[in-house]
């Protein structure tokens, strides 16, 4: 594709492959040359039936952070749901995003609560805060090693608050290895990064990205990412595959 406000532009996309294809398709559409190297890799933690006899017990509220989280979610009632809505109880359903409403949706989920800002921060607002939240019960299945911001700010607000550790994110070396040759290769104008995982992954095998521009997804990747040694170029607005995009063109597309 010749045309398009970022024609020409080598990106890599390092998220993982349940997640990438969103981002790639646009990027390809504004004209980038995108390769997709998927830094991370989901494995679950909890066995899938503790992790659905917890999720059928009472709850007031389920918080996602993740559409990992929705999925396997999902994945641990194998084939006895039509849709994750179907066997859990009435409870509401909180999101930090629009990535995770779509995941959760997809599931026959209704998400009743969702942050203006993307961020794990601002869930409990978004909640109602204090005056709905004082002595409810509130489930967040989340990632190993996953900020505890979303918690605390729950527990602040008065809910008694369960947060299982569901799945882990896992560096992919190989993929690690086949960006960091090509970034050596100077091949690559841009690395995408949308979490903290990916940075680490790439970190652990290249400290220095030999001249490639930086674009993180929000605040916290940018933290992790600086923190890692990289300088980061661009940091989206919208913290979505979409506002990723919009900061590039922004940042480096065509007059």
């Amino acid at each position: 594709m010749s045309g398009g406000a970022l024609a020409g532009l080598r990106v890599a996309v390092t998220r993982t492959s349940e997640q990438a294809s969103a981002l790639v398709e646009q990027l390809e559409r504004e004209g980038a040359q995108v390769a997709a190297f998927p830094l991370i890799r989901i494995e679950p933690v909890m066995p899938a039936g503790e992790l659905a006899a917890l999720l059928r017990q009472e709850w007031d509220w389920v918080v996602f952070t993740s559409a990992n989280a929705v999925r396997l979610c999902a994945a641990a009632f194998g084939s006895q749901h039509a849709t994750l809505g179907a066997v859990l109880p009435p409870a509401r359903v909180a999101v930090v995003g629009p990535a995770t409403a779509e995941a959760a949706r997809a599931e026959g989920l209704d998400v009743t609560a969702m942050p203006e800002t993307f961020i794990g921060d601002e869930v409990a607002a978004a909640m109602g805060g204090a005056p709905m939240l004082q002595g409810r019960r509130v489930l967040w299945p989340r990632a190993a090693g996953a900020r505890d911001v979303v918690e605390a700010t729950l527990r602040a607000a008065g809910a008694t608050v369960t947060s299982p550790v569901v799945y882990r994110s896992v560096p992919d070396e190989q993929n690690a290895r086949n960006l960091a040759r090509r970034l050596l290769q100077h091949d690559i104008d841009v690395v995408t990064f949308t979490s903290p995982s990916c940075v680490r992954s790439l970190s652990a095998v290249l400290p220095e990205l030999h001249g490639a521009k930086v674009a993180a997804i929000g605040p916290v990747t940018a933290e992790a990412a600086r923190n890692a040694g990289y300088t980061v170029d661009v940091v989206a607005a919208e913290y979505t595959a979409d506002g990723i995009v919009k900061a590039l063109i922004a940042a480096f597309g065509a007059e």
